[in-house]
Parts: C-alpha cells; structure tokens; sequence
C-alpha cells in the first residue's frame, strides 16, 4: 500500500540515500558532524529526525524493492503517524 503523503520525501531517483536529501536540505543548520549535532538545540535535532526516519519509512512504504518491504514501511508510518 503506497502513503501519498510520503511522496513528498521521494525524489524521482530510487535510491534510498536520495530519499534523505529533501530532510538534509530542510535541516541542514542543525550541521553534520556529531559534534555540531550536540551542539544544536534539542528541539531542532527532535525534529529533524523525525523528518530523517518519515524519509526513510516513506521509502520503504512507496519504493521497497519488494512487497514485504512496502508492507512493513506501510505499517510502520501507519504506526508513527498514530
């Protein structure tokens, strides 16, 4: 079952690491090395991995190389968005 509101982490590219870049760009001041990471506010770093893993399971939910990949993304956002 494909999440629609997951679309909007997928870039046209089917790799994953492409999948990360729509949160990367959106989250890019909180930094990218461990160090700035602590450094930042908790509530930036909160949310910015909130956005990484929707990124993540929306890839798995709408291009998982198989169906027990899509299935597994799906329920997991279905699980998260509760």
């Amino acid at each position: 079952m494909s999440i629609p509101e997951g679309d909007h982490y997928l870039p046209k590219s089917e790799s994953m690491l492409d999948a990360f870049q729509v949160p990367a760009r959106a989250h890019f001041t909180i930094g990218k090395s461990v160090e700035q990471i602590k450094k930042a506010p908790m509530q930036k770093v909160a949310y910015a991995t909130e956005e990484f893993l929707d990124a993540g399971i929306a890839y798995l939910a709408n291009r998982g190389h198989d169906k027990n990949l899509q299935e597994a993304g799906t329920v997991a956002w279905q699980a998260c968005k509760k």
